[in-house]
């Protein structure tokens, strides 16, 4: 009598065990209120981490999430001249470099010089000299002494590939023993209807032709 006891005991504690084993493994396999989230939120954090690290380094997406770098080439010289028709007085060269900045080399040809030099770039027309004042949100700067070539950064990281990019570049030009005083506003391009006043822009597409250059740094 007392060893049927025994074994109806035994059988008791064997059963709890494995009851106790059983509910254990299944709590195990649940996720608690917050584990998925936790997950779904290192997911987020390691995309938009990717995502910005692409933006640091100048690298676009597209819809595929397929990483795309900006334009990379030298388009061709433009004239730098004043006056309607232009006599020129140099070249602005533009290139993009590939890590979203567009490139705007100035070089003066023969003896001529420039004691200063501005740039525009936006998505639109830069405002003309009856707008407002010549050169109005140009960015600027004095050369002295005078300078026979300057290279111009400006970042198009509010621009998208095939954009149209409007670009307006003066040099105040110099060519010593045949003139005095401010020397001649020169201007790239041959846009706008202020030709008389020697103020013109140019328009670019940003996106790289065929027939352009690669780009191997400018200066």
């Amino acid at each position: 009598m007392k060893a049927k006891k025994m074994t109806q005991q035994l059988a008791l504690l064997i059963f709890s065990a494995l009851f106790i084993a059983f509910m254990f493994n299944a709590c195990s396999d649940v996720a608690g209120p917050n584990e998925n989230l936790g997950n779904e939120y290192s997911q987020i954090s390691s995309a938009e981490s990717e995502q910005q690290d692409l933006r640091r380094r100048g690298a676009r997406t597209t819809t595929a999430g397929e990483s795309v770098s900006p334009p990379s080439c030298t388009l061709d010289p433009i004239i730098l001249g004043y006056g309607d028709p232009k006599t020129q007085t140099g070249n602005v060269t533009p290139s993009f470099d590939g890590n979203g900045n567009l490139i705007l080399l100035i070089e003066a040809i023969g003896d001529w010089k420039f004691s200063e030099t501005l740039v525009y770039v936006g998505n639109d027309p830069p405002p003309g000299p009856g707008q407002g004042g010549p050169w109005r949100n140009f960015d600027s700067k004095d050369h002295d002494p005078m300078v026979d070539s300057y290279t111009w950064t400006v970042s198009l990281s509010g621009f998208s590939e095939n954009d149209t990019i409007y670009v307006a570049v003066k040099g105040q030009s110099h060519l010593e023993g045949e003139q005095n005083g401010n020397g001649q506003t020169a201007t790239a391009g041959d846009e706008g209807p202020w030709h008389a006043s020697h103020f013109t822009y140019f328009i670019l597409t940003y996106s790289c032709p065929a027939n352009a250059l690669s780009f191997n740094g400018a200066g």
